[in-house]
């Protein structure tokens, strides 16, 4: 009986455990600070769990399950952090070409307008 209550209490204490974490993630996501850490933020939420394991049982099976958990989710941490590495990468590339026409537009319009904006089309 006295496992029963263990793990009721473990159960119990991760069930609140994950409403508040479930808060903060929220309100990072709704910061932008969340952006291109959700595996990170995931890994957490995993070791919670798995510090509950370690009560509920025995520090040996936290360590098995923690072991079972790297070894898959590793690939998932370095694909995240490729592809978020990747997405800023194509957003700066993207934000220099709009530079890069904002000034080539602004060069034309200098050169129909001419300076302080007389119409160079006009003159003869």
């Amino acid at each position: 009986m006295e496992n029963g209550r263990v793990l009721g209490t473990v159960l119990m204490g991760l069930f609140l455990l994950g409403l508040a974490y479930n808060a903060l993630v929220g309100r990072l996501e709704r910061t932008g600070m969340a952006r291109g850490y959700t595996a990170f933020l995931v890994v957490a939420g995993v070791l919670f769990t798995l510090a509950g394991v370690g009560v509920a049982t025995n520090a040996e099976t936290a360590a098995i399950v923690l072991a079972c958990f790297g070894a898959s989710g590793l690939p998932m941490i370095v694909g995240s952090m490729r592809r978020h590495a990747l997405a800023r990468m194509q957003d700066e590339a993207l934000g220099r070409a709009w530079v890069k026409e904002l000034l080539y537009v602004k060069e034309e319009v200098g050169r129909v307008c001419g300076p302080a904006g007389t119409d160079k089309s006009t003159e003869r």
